[in-house]
């Protein structure tokens, strides 16, 4: 009896250890995943949105790596460094002062974060070479992207329906 009671107290604290390792490894995985997304958050938040090129140039340096690269859609060349990224920056602000990126859901894992977002703005003035149209433009698109292990985002991916951007101020 002495031996089933001890072999049944060490299954249980077996099962308990176990139990809260698995507990700890799955807490601190979602602690990693909430910092990635918090990161990814202040991206658009201080960087995307922000209308001010000296702030966004300032956030720029604390939250990107020195040798961020800039993947867009239609240019086989990444744009790479952040003042290639302060020049797109600076062109979209010029085409949308209004311009704004809402996070309609992220997901990540490990060092990657995915996030769909829909921007909407004004074209109220000159966007890549195009005069202004003045009209209202919405249109949805996806980022990915890649956090080094300090935290710096390294690189953004980014995808969206360029046609229909295209077609919304008049460039075609």
């Amino acid at each position: 009896m002495r031996k089933r009671l001890s072999r049944c107290c060490s299954v249980t604290l077996y099962v308990v250890v176990t139990i809260i390792s698995f507990a700890s490894f799955s807490l601190a995985q979602d602690s990693n995943t909430a910092d990635v997304k918090a990161v990814a958050q202040q991206y658009y938040n201080e960087i995307q949105n922000q209308p001010d090129l000296d702030l966004a140039s300032e956030a720029m340096t604390a939250l990107l790596d020195p040798e961020f690269v800039f993947y867009t859609p239609n240019n086989p060349t990444p744009e790479t460094g952040l003042e290639a990224h302060l020049e797109f920056l600076q062109e979209h602000v010029q085409g949308f002062p209004d311009g704004f990126f809402t996070i309609e859901e992220m997901i990540a894992e490990e060092n990657v974060v995915a996030a769909r977002w829909t921007f909407t703005g004004t074209n109220d003035g000159v966007f890549i070479g195009i005069p202004a149209s003045g009209n209202s433009v919405a249109f949805w698109g996806m980022d990915l992207l890649r956090l080094d292990e300090e935290g710096h985002i390294t690189e953004v991916r980014r995808y969206f329906d360029v046609l229909s951007l295209a077609r919304q101020i008049d460039a075609l």
